[in-house]
């Protein structure tokens, strides 16, 4: 079709010709970056080779100039989102403004054909074809706007909230402790990596994926200085590193020639929450508070050439935990000392959190073939946890966590080719230990020959964890945009080097733990004068073992990666995205790993393991079996192919194969969990508790000097095979994507394996080596341990979890640009998932192998899920925006004896659904936000709510899994809750605003 549009002169036609050889995705220069490409008709035929094409940045002044190839076609890449405006030649004439968005590849063919008017000299453009609305690439993902990270609700400023529009992406928040947890399909979240300006932020160390976000109620990164960011859950390409399910691909705001900034407050209390089901019971709310607020300032130093952005936001909860004591009506039998102790630290005391988020950037446009950047992101995060109930404020814990981040980016483009380097600097450090130094006091009640109940802990807990990370990387990425045989190829290749030090160390208890019983056996109800004695029953102490360890584990690990990616546009509507990347990784601390010698003798010379279904030499390691990790071969393969000559359908698809790592918590167990052992000294005395040999009377003497030869307790041992593999997945999709006006749909269908994810076994076997006990099914042999005064339980890391995951995804979305006043994106997808242990859990102990838990559907995956988002331009300039997300029950694991008590097993269940709207969901939650912006002459005002769950649905979570005892029948409580949720109540945040 041709379309005649007004321009004023100044202007040239830049037509988006839908078919035309250059609709084909292309390599860009780095992780997030996006790219143009198209063909140039000048006085209407094909340019001819050494055209020159300028792109320029409208609110940068940054410009990009490359030349058309011998087919008059040309290619930009390395670009960042934002606004452009495109030049052919020398000529003063403009194309329209138009947008980029993060890792998208745009078709733009150029026409500078025009017909001029009568008086207003006008001229005429032609735009051939449709504007391609749709993603054309062979990726399965979803990208999330600027304007939907500012409007969608949320209560706190995590920019990652709203990755669950992406198809099979599970976004969980914890009710507990608010962090927010991203995974995909039926991988945990340690298989994801979000990719910030192209810099992996991957978390080696624990489970969250993301460096920082492991139990915490922080944010990863200021929301305020995310520009947008896209979510790859299937199918990506070669450069993408060290991910296995979803890619999280933001890119970070930049300064502009115009000076802008802004501040922000948000408030929510308990006031503005509804009652959870448990407080409706207990009759009272508890207390909390959150507040939000920062700034961001951005703008130029040099016009045209150096613009910086700096953004600060701080984050801090006020939360109350009600210190409580077990057996209130023995509070006059405790002696003096306690009684006074409860009176100080029985009731409300606050939890706080507080975390500070900074980020800033400089953009160097050195000159129209080169830019520098550089930036730095800081994040400062404390919290108070483990207080509350029996826990008493000065027996918690304090919670450290701080990441530091620099990168250097240099990006140079010659006439066909770009360079992008790239430098980095990481050091991030979780660190939970306890609040006081010193002994820890806890308070039992006995009653006859047995514990009762715990009534209050005083002195200093236990928890002593530092974890982290802190290295250098090096990275470089290299295109050539003008290869032409049989067709025209875009081929990047790239390599990266990080050297990245791990640190684990668990000391616990690292404050010893002296445990008192007090004897209730006599005390009658109506008794409120007999004084009971607090007396001590036994200590548990942590003990470093001289040359074995002191429960540190350090590893310096060196990091490979080679990669080569082709995007071959063989003709007009066929492309193929052919890639390969080569990984490796040295980690000293597994492959130089020596088992102490103590250990070596007592499994050498265990006769339960000699006859059994495992080989004792696979484990045992002298610092030279065991060797780094093979190189990974990761192919990833992919096309696109047009339907319809006017670019309407588009046929996509792919195969890919993407190695993650073995999380180095996992890994260090085998150092750290020999070297510092929990030790217990038992003590006779006054009361009724057991005290297993030895046993000895107390004097306070053992309160000081704690390296007694009277302690018991041995160290459990955890070996690694010497041949460990890394986890991998094999990704395949294919699907359809179609355009209509401004509506873009798509329709898909995607397959992941996941093989070799580690696990922990039990190595325990009975002395004729077997694992049950005859004529059972069910029973671990954790009697039968290993043959030491110093040792106990074996353990075996090895690979074998697995999973499954086919899926179907249906997508339908519309933009909410400038020519509308609404805008929404609506993703439903059907998952079948299997796998062969619980999802997220590692330890398979209650079989002699892997094969013994069967194959399962995928605790916590729920079969169906439609999100859907709308955002809509109110009259009096009031901005709405909503959320639905709808998710059906999700199966769950629970141990079934109803066959016999020695022959249990894990059976799954289902929680109940309720009807809503289209169907049956178990998990129901509409979101809402509403905003109005008041001119104040330079710069606006806004006032906002966000309301998450508005019409407050109870989206209970499951607590009772068990399947019953023998001869039973199904409990009807199998299934239920105890009023725990796993969504929030109906909760409102206001909040107030300027920017200029």
């Amino acid at each position: 079709m041709r379309i005649q549009c007004n321009k004023k002169t100044n202007l040239i036609a830049a037509a988006i010709l839908g078919c035309s050889v250059s609709v084909m995705p292309i390599a860009n220069a780095n992780v997030g970056d996006s790219s143009v490409k198209g063909h140039v008709i000048l006085a209407g035929q094909s340019a001819s080779e050494g055209v020159n094409i300028t792109i320029i940045n409208v609110d940068t002044g940054n410009k990009l100039n490359v030349t058309t190839n011998a087919n008059g076609n040309y290619t930009l890449t390395g670009l960042k989102p934002g606004n452009y405006s495109i030049q052919i030649g020398e000529s003063a004439r403009l194309s329209d403004v138009f947008n980029i968005q993060v890792g998208q590849s745009k078709v733009m063919d150029l026409d500078d054909s025009a017909t001029s008017t009568s008086d207003e000299n006008i001229e005429v453009i032609s735009i051939v074809g449709n504007t391609n609305n749709f993603d054309v690439t062979s990726e399965v993902g979803t990208s999330v706007s600027a304007m939907q990270i500012q409007r969608l609700p949320q209560i706190n400023r995590n920019f990652l909230a709203f990755a669950d529009q992406a198809p099979g992406v599970n976004l969980s928040v914890s009710q507990a402790d608010g962090s927010i947890k991203v995974s995909s399909g039926a991988q945990t979240a340690s298989a994801v990596n979000v990719f910030i300006d192209g810099i992996g932020q991957k978390d080696y160390v624990l489970k969250s994926g993301i460096s920082g976000q492991d139990s915490s109620r922080g944010n990863p990164f200021p929301q305020t200085a995310i520009g947008e960011y896209r979510i790859i859950s299937s199918n990506y390409k070669a450069e993408f590193e060290q991910v296995s399910s979803a890619a999280i691909v933001a890119v970070t705001k930049s300064g502009t020639n115009e000076l802008k900034g802004g501040v922000f407050y948000d408030f929510t209390d308990s006031g503005l929450r509804e009652k959870t089901p448990i407080e409706e019971t207990n009759g009272e709310k508890a207390d909390s508070q959150q507040e939000q607020f920062g700034f961001w300032l951005a703008g130029p130093l040099i016009k045209d050439t150096l613009h910086y952005f700096a953004t600060y936001e701080r984050k801090q909860n006020d939360d109350l935990r009600e210190v409580r004591v077990n057996r209130q009506d023995l509070v006059d039998n405790y002696p003096q000392f306690l009684q006074d102790a409860i009176a100080q630290n029985v009731g409300a005391t606050t939890a706080k959190f507080e975390e500070d988020l900074f980020f800033a950037k400089l953009d160097w446009n050195i000159n129209d073939d080169q830019n520098l950047s550089a930036s730095v992101k800081y994040r400062d995060e404390v919290e108070v946890t483990g207080i509350g109930g029996e826990n008493t404020a000065e027996y918690g814990t304090d919670k450290e966590n701080d990441d530091l981040r620099l990168t250097v980016n240099h990006q140079y483009w010659g006439d066909s080719w770009s360079n992008n380097i790239a430098l980095t600097y990481e050091d991030a450090v979780w660190s939970p230990h306890a609040r006081t130094s010193g002994f820890g006091a806890k308070y039992y009640i006995g009653t006859d020959d047995q514990i009762s109940g715990g009534i209050i802990n005083l002195g200093a807990g236990p928890d002593f964890q530092e974890k982290g990370q802190k290295g250098w990387s090096i990275k470089n990425d290299l295109t050539f945009t003008d290869i032409i045989w049989n067709g025209e190829h875009t081929v990047k290749m790239g390599f990266n080097y990080k050297t990245i030090e791990l640190t684990a160390i668990e000391k616990n208890p690292a404050n010893p733990q002296v445990y008192y019983v007090l004897d209730a056996t006599n005390i009658s109800a109506d008794d409120s004068t007999t004084i009971m004695t607090a007396v001590p029953y036994k200590v548990e102490y942590g003990q470093a073992l001289g040359t074995i360890g002191n429960g540190a584990a350090v590893s310096k690990n060196k990091q490979f990666g080679l990669y080569i990616q082709d995007d071959w546009a063989v003709n007009d509507r066929l492309e193929l995205n052919l890639g390969l990347r080569l990984s490796y990784e040295d980690s000293p601390l597994y492959t130089d790993y020596q088992t102490p010698e103590d250990v070596v003798n007592a499994v050498t010379n265990w006769p339960n393991i000699e006859n059994t279904d495992y080989q004792i030499s696979d484990y045992i390691s002298t610092g030279n079996e065991r060797s780094g990790n093979d190189v990974q071969w990761e192919p990833r393969l992919g096309f696109s192919y047009l339907l319809t000559e006017d670019a309407t359908h588009l046929l996509f698809g792919g195969y890919g194969r993407s190695y993650d790592r073995n999380r180095f918590d996992n890994l260090q167990l085998e150092t750290t969990k020999g070297t510092f052992p929990k030790r217990t000294v038992n003590f006779s005395g006054d009361h009724l508790q057991p005290c297993n040999a030895p046993c000895i009377p107390f004097t306070e003497a053992y309160l000081t000097t704690l390296d007694q030869p009277t302690a018991t307790g041995s160290r459990e041992v955890f070996m690694l095979n010497n041949n460990l593999k890394q986890p991998y997945a094999d990704q395949y999709s294919i699907g359809v994507r179609s355009t209509y006006q401004d509506f873009s749909t798509e329709f898909g269908f995607t397959r992941v394996e996941t093989r070799d994810g580690f696990m922990y076994q039990i190595g325990n076997r009975r002395t004729d080596g077997t694992f049950f006990a005859p004529d059972t099914t069910w029973g671990v042999p954790w009697g039968d341990n290993i043959p030491s005064d110093d040792l106990s339980n074996l353990l075996l890391g090895n690979n074998g979890l697995e999973s499954d995951r086919d899926s179907v995804h249906v997508k339908l979305t519309k933009a909410h640009d400038q020519g509308s006043n609404w805008g929404g994106a609506l993703t439903y997808t059907y998952t079948d998932a299997t796998e062969n242990r619980q999802f997220g859990e590692i330890f398979a102990l209650d079989y002699p192998n892997i094969d013994g838990f069967g194959t399962n559907a995928s605790a916590g995956i729920s079969d169906h899920v439609l999100v859907a988002s709308l955002t809509y331009d109110l009259p009096w300039q009031i901005k709405m925006a909503t959320k639905l997300t709808l998710k059906s029950a999700a199966p769950f694991y629970g141990t079934d004896c109803r066959a016999g008590w020695s022959d249990c097993s894990y059976s799954i269940g289902y929680q109940d659904e309720k009807n809503v709207l289209i169907g049956d969901w178990a998990y129901r939650q509409v979101d809402l936000s509403l905003s109005k912006d008041f001119n104040m002459g330079v710069g606006a005002m806004y006032v906002r709510l966000d309301v998450l769950n508005l019409l407050n649905t109870k989206n209970y979570g499951v607590s009772d899994t068990w399947f019953g005892g023998a001869g039973e029948e199904l409990p009807a409580s199998n299934g239920a809750h105890n009023g725990q949720l796993a969504g929030p109540t109906r909760t409102l945040k206001l909040s107030v605003g300027y920017n200029f």
